[in-house]
């Protein structure tokens, strides 16, 4: 149970040191939160060159209060959820 003042999700203490901790920011009037480079290229989602692609297109999905998905969007689609979360 969430205390006053607490997110009913829990504590971000120790997510700045997981590397997972990014500020919202104000883009023109549309909130952003940046993507690490490295793990986009994990993905294999930028060019030969390590530069992001123009146009390369992100679908984001609200999944429950507080929580968002981001996944790319390939030529064959987006990812399968049941890809993404094996256990």
């Amino acid at each position: 149970m969430a205390t006053r003042g607490t997110p009913k999700w829990g504590r971000v203490a120790g997510l700045a040191e997981m590397g997972g901790l990014r500020s919202l920011a104000d883009r023109d009037g549309t909130a952003t939160v940046s993507l690490d480079k490295g793990e986009l290229e994990l993905d294999g989602l930028l060019t030969e060159d390590g530069e992001i692609p123009d146009g390369q297109k992100m679908h984001l999905q609200r999944v429950g209060e507080g929580a968002y998905l981001v996944r790319a969007v390939k030529d064959d689609g987006l990812a399968e959820l049941d890809d993404v979360f094996q256990p």
